[in-house]
């Protein structure tokens, strides 16, 4: 990796709110240009940055190109689709240094089977009962087994809205197998295979860490809302809003939980590592549930969280460069 006090151009790819936090706490540093690939025109990256290009996020050639024609140093990929289609593992075949995931790696998120089987050799205890099925009567059978109290979820990425839960977004048996069946029929999330997960109860948070190779920093919980309305009803969105406390706790948890979380994505990572052989980097988010028998791994997302990475990056000490 190239020497932190050489690195002067800085991309981030991705749109998002995520990114335009990330770039609000580079160009604090008055050393540093800041430079976005994005799919969608955000104002509030275009106008901070030194430059930008709209473009797909999965044509990892036209980022390639982008980023050798600004002569970038660092490139920081904070969203899903260009690290599922394998974006550091071109920049690393060109020598280019970057802060995320390879392909491999990023199916700690792209692959929610993939990282459910992973678990239940490495950290069993932190998943719920759960079965990866490959045809809507196998599905159907395992919630039945469930007693419907089930989570019903694609095997890839939705954006953070493919996932639906009996009692929630689902309120019938028939609701449960139209879902099964708008999944495996429209292959949402790019598979026809459907995850039939327990139902968990509990708070919902979230640990994020920045991760590379051997070294692990994880940063305080953080807990988001993602009801659309007040008072926690309406529909689920990708966030309406996220808040931290002090201690890295948060009110509902203590430090037992706290450790208790940042343990089992440890042991992921580890077990990732023995399965792969590979090492881990980036920021890695791990969402989690306190329930009342313990903490369970609701899903990883390799990328900051959005909103909750304003939690972290606003009490950052440090450039994040």
């Amino acid at each position: 990796m190239n020497n932190p006090q050489k690195i002067k151009r800085i991309l981030v790819v991705g749109s998002w709110a995520k990114e335009e936090i990330t770039i609000e706490n580079l160009k604090k540093n008055p050393e540093l240009e800041v430079f976005s690939y994005l799919d969608t025109h955000n104002p509030g990256i275009s106008e901070r940055v030194d430059g930008y290009c709209l473009g797909s996020l999965s044509q990892v050639e036209n980022i390639l190109n982008y980023a050798r024609e600004m002569k970038i140093d660092l490139t920081l990929v904070t969203t899903a689709a260009p690290l599922a289609a394998g974006l550091v593992d071109a920049m690393e075949e060109e020598k280019m240094t970057v802060f995320a995931p390879t392909r491999e790696a990023a199916r700690l998120e792209s692959d929610k089977a993939f990282t459910r089987e992973l678990m239940k050799e490495c950290v069993p205890e932190a998943i719920p009962r759960f079965n990866v099925c490959d045809t809507i009567e196998k599905a159907m059978d395992f919630a039945r087994q469930l007693n419907w109290q089930v989570a019903v979820k694609p095997i890839g990425l939705t954006d953070g809205l493919g996932v639906k839960v009996f009692g929630v977004q689902l309120n019938s048996e028939k609701e449960v197998e139209d879902y099964i069946t708008e999944i495996h029929s429209q292959k949402i999330g790019g598979d026809s295979q459907v995850i039939i997960e327990e139902k968990m109860m509990g708070e919902e948070f979230t640990v994020q860490c920045f991760v590379y190779e051997d070294t692990f920093i994880p940063t305080p919980a953080v807990q988001d809302f993602k009801k659309l309305l007040n008072g926690e009803k309406g529909p689920n969105t990708a966030s309406m809003g996220s808040y931290s406390d002090c201690n890295r706790l948060l009110p509902f948890m203590n430090s037992a939980d706290y450790n208790r979380a940042v343990q089992i994505i440890k042991k992921t990572l580890a077990g990732f590592k023995k399965e792969t052989g590979a090492w881990c980097r980036g920021i890695l988010y791990g969402q989690f549930m306190l329930c009342r028998d313990g903490i369970r791994l609701v899903e990883y997302n390799y990328r900051p969280g959005d909103p909750e990475w304003m939690n972290t990056v606003a009490i950052l000490e440090d450039n994040i460069a």
